[in-house]
């Protein structure tokens, strides 16, 4: 029944049905009050996407319902939303929120978001491990790919707690899932943000796919202007635990700040096998990105960290390199190697003379390399892309220095000489004396004099 009046309006189960879809609002009620009006709703709903393909074609693959229940009820300045659930047919989503919303606006409409306030908001949901086979199944019709980590996060609880102005809020999520569990806070105060982020236990590699990758447990603080386009703050943290090719890094830490645009950054890692400082500025753009790294490797025990079947085999340098790009392709800039020492139980090369790499932009709008050492030096100029020289500088080298060539095909490095290329180069190369070939790539390559290819 509906019923309406000059001050109030009534419905009491209206039911609208479609095939396999049904809205039922138990209950609408609004009136007038000497200090304003109030309202309240009761509505239960079972909705199936396919019962609408006639408006919208794409819903015709949604088969399986969605129940929605809600319960709310408020005046012109709180809105209570006392119950509103949202749960798939198969129980794959389970989504339950609460919340009181207030008006801080003692005007009249329109309002901005900035005028309403969260005095209590919490989202509650559980999702299981088929939730990505159902949404995949149920969404197919609208040509949306569903994230593959949302499978292989499993079966998982979240608890999300929200107060605050809405532009402005406080907030806690908790995830706790098969793979790991995760908590991130934010606080906000005036302008500035406090976050935090808090993983244990996360298994990374079944996150991402990658076999190589364990588990990392982890904290993370970041505070400043954080939530404009103009990023101002510093963050610093402790990855406490992280798993990679089943050797476990302990107290890896992490400092940085964000400003004016740039971000600035250090990691450091020491114990008996590594010791590692990175230290990076990187200022992000559309077009060209500047990267600049600082990288110290000292005693790093590759066999040890399972980095390398060799026996013993350590390595130490220092390295510093400057980007400008976005990707390998269009990428240009100086790479430089200093102090470079190797050892393993079958030879050691030691070389104070730096090594110099650089990438510089040609007349094809392409890329040429250069390559300035005591190990050798090459010139790389012609039109080609920097995604494919490495295959298609691997098929040069099969003519000319085969051996060579079958070591860096024996390697982990994914070459082959048998890609399809459009490469045009012309490639200079001069081999001073060196025992390098010999003694760190274990090729029978000993070089008493200069060589010229």
């Amino acid at each position: 029944a509906i019923k309406a009046g000059r001050d109030n309006v009534l419905v009491n189960n209206l039911i609208v049905s479609a095939n396999n879809s049904k809205i039922n609002i138990n209950r609408f009620e609004a009136f007038n009050t000497p200090s304003g009006y109030v309202w309240n709703i009761g509505m239960y709903s079972s909705v199936t996407g396919s019962d609408f393909a006639a408006l919208l074609p794409q819903a015709e693959t949604i088969d399986k319902s969605v129940s929605i229940a809600l319960a709310a009820e408020g005046n012109e300045k709180i809105y209570n939303i006392n119950q509103f659930n949202i749960v798939s047919e198969d129980k794959s989503f389970d989504i339950d929120i609460t919340a009181s919303v207030v008006n801080n606006n003692d005007g009249i409409a329109p309002y901005s978001i900035s005028d309403f306030s969260i005095e209590e908001g919490v989202i509650a949901g559980k999702t299981t491990a088929e939730l990505h086979t159902m949404l995949t199944e149920q969404l197919s019709g609208f040509g949306i790919t569903i994230p593959g980590i949302l499978a292989n996060i499993g079966d998982s609880e979240t608890l999300i707690s929200l107060a605050g102005n809405i532009d402005k809020l406080n907030a806690v999520a908790e995830i706790a899932s098969s793979a790991g569990n995760a908590k991130l806070s934010i606080k906000s105060t005036n302008e500035k943000q406090n976050i935090s982020i808090l993983g244990s236990n996360i298994e990374l590699g079944r996150l991402s796919g990658n076999n190589k990758l364990g588990r990392c447990s982890l904290q993370m603080n970041a505070d400043g202007n954080l939530l404009s386009p103009s990023l101002k703050g510093a963050f610093s943290g402790n990855i406490s635990s992280l798993t990679f090719n089943n050797y476990v890094y302990n107290n890896i830490s992490v400092d940085g700040s964000l400003l004016n645009d740039t971000i600035r950054t250090s990691i450091a890692y020491n114990d008996s096998n590594a010791n590692i400082l990175a230290e990076a500025k990187v200022l992000p753009d559309a077009t060209n990105t500047y990267a600049a790294i600082n990288l110290k490797l000292k005693e790093i025990n590759l066999t040890n960290l399972n980095l390398s079947s060799r026996d013993s085999m350590i390595v130490s340098a220092d390295i510093v390199a400057n980007s400008i790009g976005n990707t390998i392709d269009d990428i240009r800039g100086k790479l430089t190697v200093d102090s470079l020492s190797y050892c393993d139980l079958d030879g050691e090369f030691n070389t104070n003379e730096q090594i110099l790499l650089t990438i510089e932009e040609n007349e094809y709008n392409r890329r040429d390399v250069f390559l300035k050492s005591n190990i050798a030096n090459i010139d790389i100029v012609g039109d080609y892309k920097l995604s494919t020289l490495p295959n298609s500088f691997v098929m040069v080298l099969d003519k000319t220095l085969p051996t060579l060539s079958e070591w860096l095909l024996k390697s982990k490095l994914g070459l082959n000489t048998t890609h399809n290329s459009t490469d045009r180069f012309v490639v200079d190369i001069q081999l001073p004396p060196t025992n390098f070939y010999e003694n760190v790539l274990h090729i029978p390559l000993e070089l008493g004099e200069a060589a010229s290819i």
